[in-house]
Order: structure tokens, then sequence, then C-alpha cells
């Protein structure tokens, strides 16, 4: 019961994150486009520039997406693997209770 709620948290929270990662970088990206028309660029050219600058907000989110879904797999093996070293030890300390 305890991981369900723990997992609909995450998802909650990861679609709150990837929603405030979206924002963050199309902020930068209109601030980076104003810089370039202040400058003198027309407001379609310093857009792609401001886009070969940053990448593609879509494609910046799916790397992210993919780190992310690496980072948790590793976290997970690594948890795993803390694990079945403190249960050798404790079999190890305790072999007529094994």
């Amino acid at each position: 019961m305890r991981y369900r709620r723990e997992f609909r948290l995450r998802a909650r929270n990861a679609g709150m994150l990837e929603q405030e990662l979206r924002e963050e970088l199309e902020a930068h990206l209109a601030m980076r486009v104003e810089e370039l028309v202040a400058r003198g660029e027309s407001p379609e050219r310093a857009r792609a520039l401001a886009l070969e600058r940053f990448g593609d907000p879509g494609e910046v989110l799916a790397s992210a997406r993919q780190r992310e879904r690496e980072l948790r797999r590793r976290e997970w093996f690594d948890e795993v693997r803390r694990d079945l070293v403190l249960t050798w030890r404790r079999a190890a300390r305790s072999p007529a209770a094994t």
C-alpha cells in the first residue's frame, strides 16, 4: 500500500517538475530572443538562433526524462546490492539462524 502511494506521488511530482522545467526553458528561450532582437536581429532569426543555442525544449525534456530513468534504475540496483550485502553479513554473523 505504501509503495502505491509513493509511486503515485513520484508520478505526480514528475509531471509537475516536467511542467516547471518546460516553463523555465521557454522563459530562457524568450529572454534570449528578446536579447537578440534588441541587438538588431529579426524575431524569426532571433528565435532560430536561440533554438540553436538551447535546443528544442521537447528534445531537452526527452533527454532529461531519459537521464531520470537511468538514475532511478541505478539507484534501484544500488539499493538491491546494499540489501544483499546486509543480508549476507547478517547470515554470516549467525549461521545457526540461517
